[in-house]
C-alpha cells in the first residue's frame, strides 16, 4: 500500500493507493506508482508523438474507460504513444477514497500488444511536463453545465500539478466556439505533447470510431480487464452457475441512483414518481426476462446492480431459482471474495467480467458501465440487447432510465 500526498481536498491528506505488482512487469523504483514504465521499441525518442488523456472528474470510472477506450482508438489511428493514467473510486464509496491504478484495472500486456504506452513520469520528463497543445470542447456552449465542466476542469488541473508536476493549460485557453476547437483538432497532427480532455464531448474525437473500424476492433479484443480481475469472474461464474448457461442482466435504475444521492440532472426529474412507476411495472419487466430466458433455454441469471435494495430483483428471485447477485459473492466461502463487500471498485470489474461471459447480457440503456461490456461482448460475437427492448411498451417517463 503506498501513500501519495493529496492536497486537493485539504492539507496534509494522505490518500492510500493500492498497486499490485507482478513479476510480468517489474516494478521501477524510480518511476510511476501507477503502473510500471513501459518505452517503446524506437530507437529515436523524439520521433514519438505522445497523447495524454486528460479525463478524470466529469464523470464515473466507466466513463473514464470509455473515454480511454477512444482515444486508444485515436492513438492507433495517428500512431500516438498513448499515457496510462490511474482512476478514481466510485462515489458509491467516495472520490475522495483515492486512485486505482491502470494495472489493477486493465491488462497492460495486452495492450502492449497494439499501441505504445508510457507512464505520466515518462511523458513528463519527454515533454517539460507540460501539454504542447490540448483539444477541448468550447465549455461556454455547455449552458446548463458550463459551472459544472469548468469546475471539474480547474479540479483536473490542480490534480495533474499535484500527481505529476505537469502544468495544464488554464481555462483561459479553452475554445470560445465549436470552429476554433475544430481548428485545434486540424492542427493538431504535428503536435508532439498533445493532451486532449473529455473526449467524448468533441464530435471530431467521437467520430473516429466509425471510421476506423480495425483500430475499434482491435481495442475491444484487447482491452481486457487486469488478469487477476479475469480470473475471479471465471472462478465465481464457475461456482455460482457450474455449468448451467446463464444471462446477465445489468439493472442500473438510474432513477433510484440520482434519488439516493441527490444528483441533479437537467433530463432526470420527478425521481420519485418514476421510482414508483418502476416499482409498478416491476412484475411485467421480470416477466418478461423470465419469457425471454426460457425461448433461449437459458437457465440462470445474474445480476449486477448497485448496493441498494431493489424491487425487482426480490419478485424476479421468485420466477426464476437459479439467480445470484453480488450477495451470493460474499457468501462464498472466500476471503478473496468477501472482500469485494467493501472495494465496490474491484467488484464493479469482477461483474462486469461474469456479463461479459454470459450467454446472454441484458444492457442499461445510456450506462457507460453496460457499454463496456458490451464492446469487449461484441468483438466475440455474443448476444446482448438493451433490457427496454423486452418491454417495448413502457412509458416514455422511465424508458431512458433503465
Amino acid at each position: 500500500m503506498t501513500l501519495v500526498k493529496h492536497t486537493r481536498y485539504g492539507p496534509n491528506i494522505n490518500v492510500k493507493l493500492d498497486v499490485p505488482v507482478t513479476t510480468e512487469y517489474p516494478q521501477s523504483t524510480q518511476d510511476s506508482q501507477y503502473l510500471p514504465t513501459f518505452i517503446p521499441n524506437i530507437t529515436d525518442s523524439s520521433r514519438r508523438l505522445y497523447l495524454f488523456p486528460v479525463t478524470f472528474w466529469e464523470g464515473g470510472p466507466n466513463w473514464n474507460y470509455k473515454s480511454f477506450r477512444l482515444l486508444l482508438i485515436y492513438a492507433i489511428h495517428h500512431n500516438r504513444t498513448i499515457v496510462t493514467i490511474p482512476f478514481h473510486n466510485h462515489h458509491i464509496q467516495g472520490w475522495y477514497l483515492g486512485w486505482r491504478s491502470f494495472q489493477e484495472t486493465f491488462d497492460l500486456g495486452s495492450l502492449r500488444k497494439i499501441v505504445s504506452i508510457v507512464t505520466p513520469e515518462e511523458y513528463g520528463r519527454q515533454c517539460n511536463n507540460t501539454i504542447d497543445l490540448l483539444l477541448q470542447f468550447p465549455f461556454s456552449t455547455m449552458k446548463q453545465k458550463y459551472n459544472f465542466y469548468r469546475s471539474q476542469y480547474e479540479r483536473t488541473r490542480n490534480d495533474f500539478m499535484d500527481l505529476w508536476n505537469i502544468s495544464l493549460p488554464s481555462l483561459r485557453n479553452n475554445p470560445h466556439t465549436v470552429e476554433e476547437s475544430t481548428s485545434r483538432i486540424q492542427s493538431a497532427n504535428d503536435t508532439v505533447c498533445l493532451g486532449i480532455h473529455d473526449p467524448l464531448e468533441i464530435p471530431q474525437i467521437r467520430s473516429i470510431e466509425d471510421v476506423t473500424n480495425e483500430a475499434s476492433l482491435s481495442v475491444d479484443k484487447h482491452l481486457k480487464r487486469a488478469p487477476d480481475i479475469r480470473n475471479l469472474g471465471t472462478q465465481i461464474k464457475n461456482v455460482l452457475f457450474g455449468n448451467k448457461t446463464y444471462a446477465a442482466l445489468h439493472w442500473r435504475n438510474k432513477t433510484g441512483e440520482i434519488c439516493e444521492f441527490n444528483m441533479s440532472l437537467p433530463h432526470i426529474t420527478d425521481c420519485s414518481e418514476r421510482l414508483f412507476l418502476l416499482s409498478k411495472l416491476s412484475d411485467k419487466i421480470d416477466n418478461n426476462i423470465k419469457k425471454y430466458m426460457m425461448k433461449h433455454r437459458i437457465e440462470c441469471i445474474y445480476i449486477a446492480t448497485p448496493p441498494r435494495d431493489q424491487v425487482l430483483i426480490h419478485k424476479l428471485k421468485k420466477r426464476i431459482s437459479c439467480l445470484a447477485t453480488a450477495k451470493d459473492i460474499y457468501r462464498i466461502n472466500n476471503g478473496e471474495y468477501e472482500k469485494m463487500e467493501t472495494d465496490n471498485y474491484r467488484l464493479s470489474l469482477v461483474e462486469q467480467e461474469i456479463c461479459e461471459g454470459s450467454d446472454l447480457f441484458l444492457a442499461c440503456s445510456r450506462s457507460n458501465w453496460s457499454d463496456m461490456v458490451r464492446y469487449s461482448r461484441d468483438v466475440l460475437h455474443k448476444l446482448t440487447i438493451e433490457l427496454r427492448q423486452l418491454v417495448p411498451d413502457l412509458p416514455k417517463t422511465i424508458y431512458g432510465v433503465i
